[in-house]
């Protein structure tokens, strides 16, 4: 021990560091440590939440992503559909068209064939009354200077009677 004082250890003094230091760290522990281990355990949670966040955020992330694959396929399965139904429609209602003007066309010839057939009948008509016409004139000049008047008149109703029955 003597050795020590020749270095100039005191035990009063070191004693008292001792005690100073006990006293020091008591005191650090109850003011520092806990406050200090109470923020670095609030960190930790608050990084342990935002960790678990992340996850379920990104969670929710892919589930949106999925299903907006599923709705935009489902978009463009129904934009399908209606393009097929369109074309669809467009084929009827062309046959429709075509159907209808294939009618009209026919009633329009029918009516044409009518109107012609109805303008022959008259032209016929008209054909026969002439022809008549020319042969009782044909007939009046022939018979002039053959017979009289009488006669002329006899044969003129007879041939014009034999020309209405025919």
């Amino acid at each position: 021990m003597d050795i020590l004082t020749g270095f100039g250890f005191d035990w009063i003094q070191f004693t008292a560091q001792i005690v100073n230091f006990i006293i020091v760290f008591i005191l650090l522990k109850k003011l520092l440590y806990k406050p200090v281990i109470t923020m670095l355990e609030e960190r930790k949670t608050k990084i342990a939440d935002g960790l678990k966040n992340a996850e379920q955020a990104e969670k929710m992330l892919t589930e949106a992503t999925e299903k907006e694959e599923e709705i935009i396929s489902k978009a463009q399965l129904k934009a399908k559909n209606i393009l097929e139904e369109a074309k669809t429609e467009s084929i009827e209602i062309k046959k429709t068209a075509e159907e209808e003007t294939k009618i009209k066309v026919e009633k329009m010839l029918k009516e044409a064939r009518e109107q012609i057939e109805h303008e022959a009948k008259e032209t016929e008509k008209r054909l026969e009354v002439k022809v008549g016409n020319l042969a009782i004139s044909f007939l009046k000049a022939s018979l002039k200077g053959l017979f009289g008047v009488k006669e002329q008149e006899s044969i003129m109703k007879q041939a014009l009677q034999k020309i209405k029955k025919a």
